[in-house]
């Protein structure tokens, strides 16, 4: 980089710290790299967890910017309030369909909470390599009915609105932007306790949280979302659009990027490291 202009690492992924260049078994070229970045001005880490591991891994705490990806909280805003037309309750989850997903624990979930219930449906939103696989599994579990697979869809927020409950069982993330998205539509979501996820959603209070892989845990949590009375459902919603709002929105965020290639120190734009300080 020229003299005198900062450099910015963002790390995006917690693939990068498990198989990446920050990974413990990486090869002597990636640690030649790893070496480069310790360098930057600045290194974003989008979750709590990969900011302590870049500081195990003897990044300079300094230098360690805890900002997490951004959303259009324009573009994903809560739908005016209709009255639902019948009992029906719709889970969405958005993402590929992949290993790292766990949505094979979703489904099992969906089928332990809830069976082949007709006022339960189950929205699972793009396309992958285990498309047929689940398809396959769900029907064997007899929830086949209950879940349907929609694939690559553009019109995600309208999706979002036409459900009330957002799920996301993944095994492995950075910081998933369909989290925070669907947050930011103000549904209340149940996600796994993994990077990102955990900074964000705060049980009891704007969501639920249950251990990666972990059945029994995810379809207790669903049926508690199902169980509460949707105006219950719109203020545990409500909660998670603030948390977005406070820590999140493509304004905030963008404003802090902008402050650090101005040359901000990174411990004067950002949260501590220390803490689970994405919440509001």
């Amino acid at each position: 980089a020229p003299p005198g202009k900062p450099v910015i690492v963002k790390v995006s992924g917690w693939w990068e710290l498990e198989q990446g260049i920050l990974a413990p078994t990486a090869s002597p070229l990636a640690r030649l790299a790893r070496r480069a970045l310790q360098k930057a001005s600045a290194v974003q880490a989008i979750s709590q967890r990969i900011a302590a591991e870049l500081i195990r891994q003897r990044f300079d705490r300094a230098r360690i910017v805890a900002l997490p990806n951004a959303v259009d909280t324009r573009r994903f805003a809560p739908r005016p309030y209709r009255e639902p037309v019948d009992a029906t309750l719709h889970a969405i989850f958005v993402g590929r369909l992949v290993r790292e997903k766990g949505l094979s624990t979703l489904l099992e979930a969906w089928a332990a909470a809830f069976g082949s219930s007709a006022t339960m449906r189950l929205r699972l939103i793009g396309g992958g390599s285990l498309e047929a696989e689940l398809r396959e599994r769900a029907q064997a579990l007899g929830i086949g009915a209950a879940v349907d697979f929609l694939g690559h869809r553009e019109d995600i927020q309208d999706l979002i609105h036409a459900s009330d409950i957002g799920v996301l069982p993944s095994v492995i993330e950075g910081l998933s932007n369909t989290l925070l998205e669907c947050m930011a539509c103000g549904l209340p979501v149940i996600a796994s306790r993994i990077s990102g996820s955990e900074d964000f959603v705060a049980p009891g209070r704007n969501g639920w949280l249950f251990p990666a892989g972990d059945v029994a845990a995810l379809a207790a949590c669903l049926r508690e979302a199902a169980g509460m009375s949707a105006t219950r459902r719109r203020e545990i919603g409500f909660e998670a659009r603030q948390t977005v709002l406070a820590n999140a929105s493509l304004d905030s965020v963008v404003d802090r990027l902008i402050a650090l290639y101005r040359g901000a120190a990174p411990s004067s734009i950002a949260l501590p490291v220390s803490a689970l300080a994405f919440r509001s």
